[in-house]
Formats: C-alpha cells, sequence, structure tokens
C-alpha cells in the first residue's frame, strides 16, 4: 500500500529467474507468428531493445553473451516446466501436450551450432515451436 493506493499482484505463476529467461519464449514467439528467421532484423532489433534498458549495467556484447547463454539455459528450464505441467495433466490434456517438453529438449540439442538455428515453424499450436514435433519415440517419455 502507498498512500491511499493498493497494488496487488498475482504470483500464482511466479517464479525468481534470469530476466533474460523472458527472451526465450518472446523471440520464438514474435519470430513463429510472424514467420522469420531467428536471425532476422526485425527480431535482433526486438532483442536488442530487450537489452537496452540493461546498458546501465553492463556493455552491449555482454549483454549479448549473458542473452545468448539465457538462451540455452531458458530452453532447458522451459523443458523442465513443460515436463512438470504435463505429467500433471489428465487425459485428453496430457496426450495434448505430451511433446511439449520432449521439444524443447530437442530445440536445446539441435542448438550445438547456435545462433544460426531457426525458430521458423508451420505449427505453432503446440507449446513450443521448432522445425517440427519431436519424435514419439523420444528418450524423455512423459508418463
Amino acid at each position: 500500500m502507498r498512500g491511499d493506493r493498493y497494488t496487488l499482484t498475482d504470483l500464482g505463476e511466479s517464479c525468481a529467474a534470469h530476466p533474460f529467461f523472458t527472451l526465450v519464449v518472446m523471440l520464438r514467439s514474435a519470430a513463429c507468428t510472424l514467420g522469420l528467421d531467428r536471425s532476422a532484423p526485425e527480431i535482433v532489433e526486438l532483442r536488442d531493445r530487450y537489452l537496452e534498458p540493461w546498458q546501465s549495467l553492463a556493455a552491449r556484447s555482454v549483454l549479448i553473451a549473458a542473452r545468448e547463454l539465457a538462451q540455452r539455459v531458458g530452453m532447458v528450464c522451459r523443458a523442465l516446466t513443460w515436463h512438470r505441467v504435463v505429467t500433471s495433466l489428465e487425459e485428453p490434456f496430457h496426450s495434448e501436450q505430451a511433446e511439449a517438453a520432449t521439444g524443447w529438449l530437442g530445440e536445446f540439442l539441435e542448438a550445438e551450432d547456435w545462433p544460426s538455428g531457426s525458430y521458423r515453424d508451420t505449427n505453432c499450436t503446440s507449446g513450443y515451436c521448432a522445425e517440427g514435433p519431436p519424435s514419439k519415440d523420444s528418450a524423455w517419455p512423459l508418463r
């Protein structure tokens, strides 16, 4: 409470995490929605605008390097989050979302040459955007 004003915050879906993890989903969703490659000038500009306020704390090159690391770690965090969510779902929702966690891990594993990868996708409704769904014979089954 400040003076006569109340401020309410819903922390139901919150967690303490690196602020650059936000970019994992944001940039990917923007690229997917716009049908752009991750390295498209529009996506790079969006990344740069997000990082701009942080330049009072570190050089742009340091921020970009931190963002690249956050991107990789963030993919694993997304996989773990989806795994936890999906394993608690009942049918038919479990089956509908079962490939989300493996999709994020697959994207992480395919990103060894990152940042030259792409977020281009033809199906952005499955909880992740990648070049295609992971194999149903994935090494990380959701039960």
